[in-house]
C-alpha cells in the first residue's frame, strides 16, 4: 500500500511538472526542453519529501538503489533524480 501511496504521489508530481512546463511554453514563449521538466521534478520533489511526503521519499530511495552509478561529477546515481544539489544527500 504504501508503494502505491509513493507512485500516486509520483504520478501527480510527473504530471504537474509537464503541466507547468507547458504552459510556460505556451504562455511565455519557453522552448520546450526536458531538461527543465526533469530538474521541475526533482526540485519540487525535494521539497515535497522535505515536507512530509514519507511514502514518494521511501519510493524515490528504492529506485535509486536499483540506478548504477554513472560517475558523475557529484557522485549522483541517476540523471533523472540529482538530489546531490537539492539537499536530500540522505537518500542518495
Amino acid at each position: 500500500m504504501s508503494e502505491k501511496k509513493g507512485l500516486n504521489s509520483l504520478i501527480i508530481l510527473v504530471t504537474w511538472a509537464i503541466w507547468k512546463h507547458r504552459n510556460a511554453c505556451a504562455s511565455n514563449g519557453v522552448t520546450p526542453s526536458m531538461a527543465d521538466v526533469i530538474l521541475s521534478i526533482t526540485n519540487e520533489g525535494t521539497l515535497w519529501c522535505m515536507a512530509g511526503a514519507s511514502r514518494l521519499q521511501e519510493l524515490l530511495a528504492k529506485a535509486i538503489a536499483l540506478v548504477p552509478l554513472e560517475g558523475g561529477e557529484c557522485g549522483c546515481v541517476s540523471l533523472c533524480f540529482c538530489f546531490c544539489k537539492s539537499e536530500l544527500l540522505f537518500l542518495a
